[in-house]
């Protein structure tokens, strides 16, 4: 049958089944090109629901901020325990400070408090004036033991450290404790480390922890947005700091903060060897991470 001799409703019906043949053609077409596309990018459809299954992105780890006390070095226990102790010995031989004692001594203030407290651990004699003395000798003998780097880096620090310095990752400390304390406690790790290390420390904001003001500080200074920095603390009044600072936050346990509520931190270790921390794993910490990937 010619076409001319077709009616003309037929001829504009088969028109449009032509039409729309073609137009399926194109889609069906255009569609596979772009599922081949995608899937050359690391994109991956559902066979049946043509969906993504997986998204990756490059949302990068801004930067990893340490404090610096418990995290760094375990001060209290390696460092002022012993300094205590031998400051002690100084003006009373008979006296030693344990590991437990120090812990809770640490938990006491005043004059009332702390007497009863040496009374229990059986320190005879001390009263405030003499402890006052013990002490001052204790910070001379505490920063001779930094200049001399007899406090030992806690386990997995320096890996990480390697690990971010290779990667460009910017590091920084972030500590109430003096600026030269904290830059002897840095040095220790070594010059070619020292060297990537921005320090925030001693009297550069007027609140300390559990204010975010030191690492508000620190953010504004290094241009850094919170969501994609990781701030590594070792104790609750450090985490509640971290969280005010809207920053991720990854808990290293030290000595004298085992017992601590950690409930609000993005990840809690014993150390960052024991906890198998890597740049890898911190890397998915960054606050710009969540949702990524789940």
């Amino acid at each position: 049958v010619k076409m001319k001799h077709l009616p003309g409703w037929l001829l504009m019906t088969f028109a449009l089944w032509q039409g729309l043949n073609v137009a399926d053609g194109f889609l069906v077409s255009s569609a596979q090109k772009l599922f081949s596309l995608q899937a050359s990018r690391g994109l991956h459809f559902n066979k049946q629901t043509r969906m993504p299954q997986k998204f990756v992105t490059q949302a990068k780890l801004g930067a990893i901020i340490f404090a610096c006390d418990g995290v760094l070095v375990d001060s209290e226990r390696d460092g002022h325990r012993v300094a205590l102790n031998a400051a002690m010995k100084e003006v009373r031989p008979d006296l030693e400070c344990s590991v437990e004692e120090y812990g809770r001594l640490l938990q006491v203030r005043g004059e009332e408090k702390l007497s009863r407290l040496w009374e229990e651990m059986g320190w005879d004699g001390m009263n405030m004036d003499l402890a006052i003395q013990i002490y001052n000798r204790k910070s001379e003998i505490f920063t001779k033991m930094l200049e001399e780097k007899k406090l030992p880096i806690r386990p997995g620090v320096l890996s990480l450290v390697d690990e971010a310095i290779a990667a460009g990752i910017p590091l920084a400390v972030c500590s109430s404790n003096t600026q030269r304390n904290v830059e002897l406690i840095i040095e220790s790790m070594g010059p070619a480390r020292a060297k990537h290390f921005s320090i925030f420390a001693g009297g550069r904001v007027v609140n300390r922890k559990p204010s975010p003001d030191i690492y508000d500080l620190c953010k504004g200074s290094l241009s850094l947005h919170s969501e994609d920095v990781v701030i590594v603390e070792d104790d609750l009044v450090g985490l509640q700091a971290a969280k005010a600072a809207h920053c991720a936050c990854l808990i290293t346990k030290s000595t004298y903060s085992v017992n601590d509520d950690f409930k609000t931190a993005d990840l809690v270790v014993d150390d960052l060897e024991k906890g198998e921390i890597d740049l890898n794993a911190i890397s998915r910490l960054p606050l710009s991470m969540v949702g990524i990937n789940a």
